[in-house]
């Protein structure tokens, strides 16, 4: 982004005080650039024919590695990446969002590599991020409990018992974002009261991965389950006793890079709907005329705006690097809730003002309300993300 740093902005922006956030350049024609290979390259028909075969096409995931560097964009150039930003990864999944892309670059670059970013130590990052990088590994971030519903780090759902020589894992997780084609799993685990990220190979003896039948046929997802998974001491990342901060952090910047992608579903259902009321004519007239229709749109402007301006923000503040906990996870959770109110609403707007071909397997709008509705739910809903801040602003509690 264009505008340097202020002072004040490791905290967060001061009452009364604005600030203008615009690309440069460079991030524009990153933008436009995915935007033009995704609209040739894949668009809304291989997007289907790829949800009808239950997976994504790896030869197009390995392009997005190897010729447009996508996957490596947030990672450092000392772990094998390209030296950008958390703002430049979330441009590119604003746009996989826009056109409901399968692929694993949310969940190894986005989702594992903050976590990754966030936990592991130089040396342990100087591993793992490569591969990321080249496509060869496709990490999985496995977070949520058995339940199904989002707890944050409370949630944690394994249970793992330091060895002598190692460390064994009890657990399920649910709804874990691309497991089935995961080649690696970062497992989210509680030893007593510490919380630890463990790095297991998706082939280890003790872990199943089930493939899990979902509203959204755009995204796979797994039910992993580890029975006594035995591990090396050094499949534990990190080197501290209790990694809740860190995995706190990583979870952060998952959440705003889920939140990049709503927008893009925000913006596509907008796009979709406005285009259609050009050309629909009824009383002889094409819709987008009746007020009505005009006020629908507005409103869904209005949603996709909000949701632009908090995603950036905390794309930008994740990239600073002396931004406090308190002051990411503030706009991590208002990106989150904001992006998953605007995708949802515009998502269920675009259907109807489109009326009933809006709701037929036929017509597009359906895709794009699945993913809305599944992605809300991806690291926490919207309230759970309202009452995270709420939390912060009325000093009710510290952001869990």
């Amino acid at each position: 982004l264009n505008t340097p740093a202020p002072a004040h902005a490791a905290a967060g922006p001061s009452p009364g005080t604005s600030m203008h956030f615009d690309f440069n350049e460079d991030q524009r024609e990153l933008k436009r650039s995915a935007r033009r290979f995704l609209e040739q390259r894949v668009g809304l028909s291989e997007v289907r024919r790829q949800a009808e075969r239950g997976g994504y096409d790896p030869a197009l995931y390995q392009r997005m590695a190897e010729e447009l560097a996508w996957t490596g964009l947030a990672i450092p150039e000392a772990a094998g990446g390209y030296g950008f930003t958390w703002v430049e990864l979330a441009a590119v999944l604003e746009e996989t969002g826009r056109w409901l892309t399968p692929s694993p670059l949310l969940s190894s670059a986005g989702l594992a590599a903050a976590m990754i970013r966030a936990v592991a130590t130089d040396a342990q990052q100087a591993e793992l991020l490569p591969g990321i990088v080249d496509g060869s590994r496709v990490m999985a971030l496995a977070a949520c409990s058995g339940e199904g519903r989002w707890k944050g780090l409370a949630g944690a759902a394994g249970r793992c018992t330091t060895t002598g020589d190692g460390v064994r894992i009890s657990g399920t997780w649910r709804a874990v974002v691309d497991a089935p084609a995961a080649t690696d799993l970062l497992l989210l685990c509680r030893e007593g009261e510490a919380v630890r990220v463990v790095l297991a190979p998706a082939g280890a003896a003790g872990l199943t991965i089930t493939e899990l039948a979902t509203m959204d046929a755009t995204r796979r997802l797994g039910a992993v389950e580890a029975d006594d998974l035995s591990l090396p001491a050094s499949a534990v990342l990190g080197d501290t006793a209790d990694a809740s901060a860190a995995a706190q952090r990583g979870l952060d910047v998952g959440a705003l890079l889920v939140a990049a992608e709503l927008l893009g579903v925000a913006e596509a259902c907008l796009d979709m709907a406005v285009d259609y009321a050009k050309t629909r004519v009824q009383f002889g007239k094409p819709i987008g005329s009746f007020q009505a229709i005009k006020h629908l749109c507005a409103d869904m402007t209005l949603h996709v705006e909000c949701a632009r301006s908090a995603v950036y923000y905390a794309a930008w503040l994740a990239s600073q690097p002396d931004t406090s906990d308190a002051a990411l996870a503030e706009a991590a959770a208002t990106a989150k809730a904001t992006a998953s109110t605007a995708a949802f609403h515009n998502a269920g707007q675009n259907i109807q003002i489109h009326g009933g071909i809006g709701i037929t397997w036929e017509h597009d709008a359906q895709l794009y309300f699945k993913r809305a509705r599944a992605a809300e739910a991806l690291l926490g809903d919207a309230l759970f993300h309202e009452q995270r801040v709420a939390n912060a602003l009325f000093d009710a509690a510290p952001l869990p």
